[in-house]
């Protein structure tokens, strides 16, 4: 704590020497006022507008305070609290009679802001959040309203109210939002309003950026698609099985979102992904992925348990799966082209035995309409909880116009 003494004269005309007669009445201790705020680094002064003289004034690190006759001078030098919130410190004065009087002050941080460049459509609400400062003290101003206003807005979180800018988007263009204190400190924010565009996704076509509606990948590629138009807050609608879509970053002055076919895939399919604005739904763009899967030898592999298994082999070569009751066993099948499927009394045979991955299903091939059981993801996980022996013709469809234009694999099932 620092004493300051302090031999002020008085108002009034009145001369002070260095000691009071015993005759001089003792006046009322009065100040112009008891209370006031100061960003670190501003100066404020108050009056004493009457009193004993002479004056001890005591204060703390946190300002510095002095005199010219009846006129106090506090200046904040550091303040210790966060955010929006004052370091409460107290100045204490003392006149010769022994009367005293306290002036709370309030110290704030300089001002501070989250953002100075700020993007927005037209139509759109935008938050800046307030670090610091004096929040009486703001003034905002907008060079060109006819782009954006702002405005001083509360926010609670829990039971917290937090100050922040709202800033709203009036029409297209650029303009500037100054923010000022109780100092003479300003900062700038640059805000850009843009038109909403129709959403479009692009994509490299013989070496150029164009607009595309469709696109090839291989199995194993991924490609970062361009998006233009919306409003920056998009949704994506693809199915999660066949494609393996990342988040929507910014690049440049549009957006980008790489995509690739699920590792998974087993033949050459056409995939759609539609990018929509959030906010409005009806502007939208579709595209379809054509996934290319080269073709495979018609095959398949094995699990017991978790453990790959290696199957034994009839006299044609075909697979002989043997196992013992309570083993899980899965079969992976891959190649051909088209759906996999079994037959429907396969395909019953198989569920006494604890199968899943099968959907039952009616195809139509060539003028007739067939019964299967389609195996949509070409896995079948079994539990082998009965003895069985069956050889199961498994089917891939080469060409749905034709029921005869079709791969088969023989697995053969021998569960003792």
């Amino acid at each position: 704590m620092k004493k300051l003494v302090l031999m002020l004269s008085l108002l009034f005309g009145l001369s002070m020497v260095s000691c009071k007669d015993k005759d001089e009445p003792v006046l009322d201790f009065k100040l112009s006022q008891n209370e006031m705020n100061l960003i670190v680094g501003q100066s404020k002064s108050f009056e004493i507008k009457s009193g004993n003289a002479p004056y001890t004034l005591n204060s703390d690190e946190h300002i510095e305070a002095s005199a010219n006759e009846n006129t106090i001078t506090v200046k904040a030098i550091k303040c210790d609290a966060v955010a929006l919130k004052a370091t409460p410190v107290t100045l204490t004065l003392t006149d010769n009679a022994g009367k005293k009087q306290e002036v709370k002050i309030n110290i704030y941080n300089t001002l501070d802001i989250a953002t100075s460049d700020i993007k927005m459509f037209e139509g759109e609400t935008a938050d800046v959040r307030i670090n610091a400062g004096q929040l009486e003290a703001f003034k905002l101003t907008v060079k060109d309203e006819k782009v954006a206003t702002a405005e001083i807005a509360s926010e609670m979180i829990g039971d917290v109210e937090l100050k922040k800018i709202l800033v709203t988007a009036k029409g297209v263009g650029e303009t500037e939002l100054t923010v000022t204190d109780g100092l003479t400190t300003t900062k700038a924010i640059k805000l850009v309003v843009k038109k909403i565009e129709p959403i479009t996704i692009w994509g490299a076509v013989e070496g150029e950026l164009k607009n595309v509606t469709d696109y090839t990948l291989n199995l194993g590629d991924n490609y970062n698609f361009v998006i233009k138009g919306g409003n920056a807050k998009f949704k994506l609608d693809y199915d999660k099985t066949k494609l393996v879509v990342g988040t929507v970053k910014e690049h440049d002055e549009d957006y980008v979102v790489n995509v690739a076919p699920d590792s998974k895939l087993k033949k050459s399919q056409d995939i759609k992904l539609t990018i929509s604005s959030e906010t409005d739904p009806s502007n939208k763009a579709e595209l379809t992925i054509k996934v290319v899967v080269p073709k495979k030898e018609f095959g398949a592999t094995y699990l017991k348990g978790s453990q790959a298994y290696t199957p034994e082999k009839d006299k044609d070569g075909d697979d002989v799966i043997v196992a013992t009751t309570g083993e899980e066993i899965t079969v992976e099948l891959e190649g051909g082209s088209g759906d996999y499927y079994i037959k429907l009394s396969d395909g019953e045979a198989l569920l006494k035995l604890g199968a899943t991955g099968l959907e039952k299903g009616k195809r139509q091939y060539g003028n007739n309409k067939y019964d299967f059981y389609l195996i949509p993801n070409g896995t079948i996980k079994l539990t082998a909880n009965t003895a069985f022996e069956e050889s199961i013709p498994f089917y891939a469809v080469l060409d749905k116009g034709s029921f005869i234009s079709r791969e088969t694999k023989w697995i053969t099932f021998k569960i003792k």
